[in-house]
């Protein structure tokens, strides 16, 4: 039996809708530990909007999926890891509510429904889509990034339109090594 912090019981009802009120912080390490954030753009074509990356010589398994948090960020995007050729990883993709708060590094993570594996010395893309309500911002494809020596930021990319939708396309490059648009990140461990 559950209590509260007067040591009176709580009800399974209460515990479970408290418990989808109040989202559970994802396990696993952030992949991107820092970044200079360079110009903010406004949503408005669906986008996706990422990295692409090099998994090391270690197989990893990502817990869940994130997109930085610019002030005033309130919609709800898909998030997805793609592999080279841009087609979906199964179970690596969600929805991230922006209207969550950031944790302490800035991020807004949503996790995975369970555990996915990313093959060692593969590459694949971090993609978020934005929306089309001009409303939530992220910054531009210059933003340079820090990372885990697990895996390899190779440049920020984008895909679509209509990346939401399933229409992937191909990546476009946009900047060089170790830049990301957003930007976006996950959680994994080895």
């Amino acid at each position: 039996m559950a209590l509260d912090n007067r040591g009176r019981s709580m009800s399974a009802n209460f515990i479970a809708t408290l418990s989808t009120l109040v989202p559970a912080t994802p396990s696993g390490s952030p992949f991107i530990t820092g970044a200079t954030l360079v110009g903010v753009a406004t949503d408005g074509d669906l986008y996706g909007l990422g990295f692409e990356f090099d998994v090391g010589s270690s197989n990893i398994t990502v817990t869940a999926l994130g997109r930085w948090k610019v002030s005033g960020d309130s919609k709800i995007h898909f998030a997805s890891i793609t592999n080279a050729s841009g087609v979906d990883i199964t179970g690596a993709n969600v929805s991230i509510d922006m209207s969550n708060s950031a944790d302490a590094d800035g991020y807004v993570y949503a996790a995975l429904s369970a555990p996915v594996t990313l093959t060692a010395s593969s590459t694949y893309a971090m993609l978020v889509a934005q929306n089309a309500s001009f409303v939530d911002q992220f910054y531009h494809e210059n933003t340079a990034v820090t990372y885990t020596g697990d895996a390899s930021v190779r440049y920020s990319v984008y895909c679509g339109p209509n990346f939401a939708g399933g229409s992937r396309g191909t990546y476009g490059h946009a900047a060089g090594t170790s830049h990301s648009y957003g930007p976006v990140n996950f959680k994994y461990h080895l």
